[in-house]
């Protein structure tokens, strides 16, 4: 189920769970811990799914999975977010580098250069938000530039920027634990407040 834009409660198409019998789990001994939907430009729909410290493409008419685990990016846990922006998919987890797929080359890397390592994030009005970060007091949100996803570098080429909700806390110091959008506003989820930003 979704929020719509009315503020409604709406249906989605759902998965199906595919197993192989009775206690079977998808992926050898590891159960899934999230699983993306992307539909690229191109209109190939694509399962990405997070299961035992990997990443894996699922093709859920074969029943097969693919690995697209980078080389070494020193996973630790399966807790990721899973983002799409201009046919690309980014997997945001706190205290790991941003990992990004390329759907036009087909590639899986780790990005250490140009984003910020974050706890959450989401993908709105065409570009990424990333909060929680590790270089920051776990109260800023930074965004990328337009229709790039990769690029958070602030004055540089692109609109990227950041802005700190520190002040503006209902009730004193908190931090951002959560991104999401609704009714055209970006929402920020902390521990204890709620900040809605709709410039």
């Amino acid at each position: 189920a979704i929020i719509d834009s009315y503020g409604r409660v709406a249906a989605r198409k759902s998965f199906n769970v595919l197993v192989a019998g009775e206690g079977a789990t998808p992926i050898g001994p590891d159960t899934p811990s999230v699983i993306y939907n992307f539909l690229s430009e191109d209109g190939t729909e694509i399962i990405f799914v997070a299961a035992g410290l990997k990443l894996y493409i699922a093709d859920i008419v074969g029943g097969t999975y693919t690995d697209i685990t980078p080389l070494t990016p020193g996973i630790t846990d399966d807790n990721w977010q899973i983002l799409g922006l201009n046919n690309k998919v980014f997997f945001i987890q706190e205290g790991h580098d941003p990992i990004v797929y390329d759907h036009a080359t087909t590639t899986t890397y780790v990005n250490t250069t140009s984003m910020p390592r974050a706890k959450c994030g989401t993908s709105a009005y065409g570009r990424l938000w990333l909060g929680n970060t590790d270089v920051d007091n776990h109260q800023v949100v930074y965004y990328s530039t337009r229709l790039n996803g990769e690029d958070f570098v602030v004055d540089g080429a692109g609109d990227a920027d950041f802005f700190n909700v520190s002040h503006y806390w209902p009730s004193g110091y908190d931090t951002i634990e959560a991104l999401h959008v609704h009714n055209a506003a970006l929402v920020i989820f902390g521990k204890d407040n709620v900040v809605v930003y709709n410039n």
